[in-house]
């Protein structure tokens, strides 16, 4: 608890992390002692992690509950559809925004095959499963040692998007 109690340079990072867990989907790892869980068993409950969020954030559980409920109405939980209120131009801007259409789908999932989350990863149609990877590497620096299935992986990206921002760009509408 004193890690978490005041933010100071060394903890921002988790700091912010764990507030974003309180305050947003509720993102914990719990898994009983007795089970098939691939995480660290025994751990704690989530009573503890309903506790640090309270006594952090002043966040009470009834508040993460809704928290989570509206961030799943907001990105569409499993259909991941943008609400309507993504895309309401009356939203006050600090610049410019684009706006889409509700129903276009610009959402890619990657995913490593050695990563603990792929197990929670959505997959199908527009996601890329990278063999050998763990969590986000094709995130990191490009190296002269990164395998084959890493460089794949960045450049179907780049064209995913490169393909969604041109397709877009006659489209773009800005929100003074």
């Amino acid at each position: 608890m004193s890690y978490f109690s005041s933010p100071n340079q060394w903890n921002l990072n988790d700091r912010s992390w764990y507030f974003q867990t309180c305050s947003e989907f509720g993102f914990y790892q719990t898994c009983p002692l007795d089970t098939e869980c691939p995480y660290a068993k025994g751990y704690h409950n989530i009573d503890r992690d309903l506790e640090l969020c309270e006594k952090m954030f002043g966040i009470g559980p009834e508040d993460v509950a809704n928290s989570i409920l509206s961030t799943l109405e907001y990105y569409g939980g499993w259909n991941l559809t943008p609400s309507a209120n993504a895309m309401d131009s009356s939203i006050p801007a600090s610049g410019p925004h684009l706006l889409l259409d509700q129903d276009d789908q610009r959402i890619m999932f990657v995913n490593g095959d050695i990563d603990p989350w792929s197990e929670l990863a959505v997959s199908g149609q527009q996601s890329i499963n990278v063999p050998g990877a763990s969590h986000h590497f094709w995130t990191h620096k490009v190296q002269d040692s990164d395998e084959t299935a890493i460089a794949i992986a960045r450049h179907q990206i780049y064209e995913m998007v490169s393909s969604w921002l041109e397709s877009i760009s006659p489209s773009i509408t800005a929100i003074e």
